[in-house]
């Protein structure tokens, strides 16, 4: 759907907008990466859904140890693995969220929708919806339950 939106040009501001898109093979087949703008927060903590972000100003134009006040040192650890392993290829380190609690939320004012993971084209529904009415956004299950 993003790739489609990027097609027809500049879209709505609320919207985000893909930059690029790659795939990649590895040991667990194959998957497409996305590349996009990077966002701040969600609002979930406004018990709005989760595929709403604040847009963070352009951090090409902040200072470095600005940006380590504002989300704080990367963090990154060796996985550790306790029982049997589900995978031949775990991975070698995992990389935590940013930390956006020392960000000041009140000077971030624009919103993006990010999450198009289950969009359709409306002449072409899906027969089934990929996703398990326990992890729909509560507006989409709100409606599901009420047909």
């Amino acid at each position: 759907m993003l790739q489609h939106l990027k097609k027809l040009g500049p879209g709505h501001p609320n919207i985000i907008s893909i930059h690029d898109s790659f795939n990649i093979t590895g040991p667990n087949g194959e998957h497409t990466c996305l590349v996009l703008p990077v966002l701040g927060p969600t609002l979930y903590k406004y018990e709005v859904d989760t595929n709403v972000t604040f847009e963070l100003p352009d951090l090409l134009s902040v200072p470095l140890e600005q940006i380590y006040q504002m989300l704080g040192p990367i963090k990154k650890e060796r996985p550790r693995f306790f029982g049997r392993l589900q995978s031949a290829h775990p991975p070698r380190r995992i990389v935590e969220a940013a930390d956006f609690s020392g960000l000041d939320l009140s000077a971030l004012s624009k919103i993006r929708l990010i999450d198009f993971g289950e969009s359709f084209f409306r002449n072409k529904p899906p027969s089934s919806l990929g996703t398990a009415i326990d992890f729909f956004p509560r507006s989409s299950a709100l409606a599901i339950r009420l047909r």
